[in-house]
């Protein structure tokens, strides 16, 4: 997720704030979660631990859509990583408009294949 981070909005972090939730007893961290403050009122949320099933998300969320990963670290196939793009638009009156679509990256969704 820190590096996916990085990609994304391509700049170095200017402060980092870290939670460490959970370690063992050895003072091994098992989980944590941190807020990333990027220039230009940028912002990135992590969590990451050891202590939670099958869990290997990752959502760039904007103003007019998302994307989310589904299997960012390991693939559920080697030949193909699919993503979702959401792309809601808020309505004065009624409910909002909503498009959701599925597609297959192809390939591995891995740092060394994220551009």
């Amino acid at each position: 997720q820190a590096r996916a981070m990085l990609w994304a909005y391509d700049l170095d972090p200017a402060e980092v704030v870290g939670v460490a939730h959970k370690t063992n007893s050895d003072g091994v961290l098992i989980s944590a979660s941190a807020i990333v403050k990027f220039p230009d009122n940028k912002m990135g949320v992590m969590d990451c631990g050891f202590d939670t099933n099958c869990r290997q998300v990752l959502e760039i969320a904007g103003t007019k859509a998302s994307v989310r990963l589904d299997d960012f670290v390991l693939n559920t196939s080697e030949s193909s990583a699919t993503f979702k793009v959401d792309c809601q638009a808020f309505q004065p009156t009624g409910p909002p408009h909503q498009t959701v679509s599925e597609h297959d990256g192809g390939g591995s969704c891995q740092e060394a294949n994220m551009v």
